[in-house]
């Protein structure tokens, strides 16, 4: 994948997370809140392979059980 495409996919996925609530199967998710992101970038020993990107996400997630 290009960075955009991964850059892209990080954006849906903390669109969807952030601030996201729902009570489920027993569990009550009072509150999830987006902490940090971070780019990454890996290029694979021998320069033959394409490079790797990531985007990590970090999460606190407010929970209870019901």
């Amino acid at each position: 994948l290009t960075y955009e495409a991964v850059r892209d996919l990080a954006d849906k996925v903390r669109r969807v997370l952030d601030g996201w609530g729902q009570q489920k199967l027993g569990i009550d998710v009072r509150h999830v809140s987006l902490d940090g992101e971070a780019d990454g970038f890996v290029q694979l020993a021998g320069g033959d392979a394409p490079p790797v990107y990531s985007v990590t996400l970090t999460f606190s997630i407010l929970w209870q059980e019901s």
